[in-house]
């Protein structure tokens, strides 16, 4: 079974919610800094991505809007 990128980064970001709580996002963009520090740009792009998957996830849910003229 082949597993994306983006895949495992929302299977990774489920863990580190389910792991780290409201931390995770904090968690991970440090984790990213420190790959950056590093010299790892690439590294510190997917925590980045990572990071960015959680704020989506923890985003409150749009309401839908309607497309009908009907109300």
């Amino acid at each position: 079974m082949h597993v994306s990128k983006q895949d495992a980064i929302k299977i990774y970001a489920r863990a580190c919610r389910s792991w780290y709580g409201s931390r995770a996002r904090n968690v991970v963009l440090k984790r990213a800094h420190e790959l950056q520090q590093r010299g790892d740009a690439h590294g510190a792009g997917v925590w980045h991505q990572l990071a960015d998957e959680i704020a989506h996830a923890d985003a409150p849910a749009q309401p839908m809007q309607r497309t009908d003229s009907a109300a």
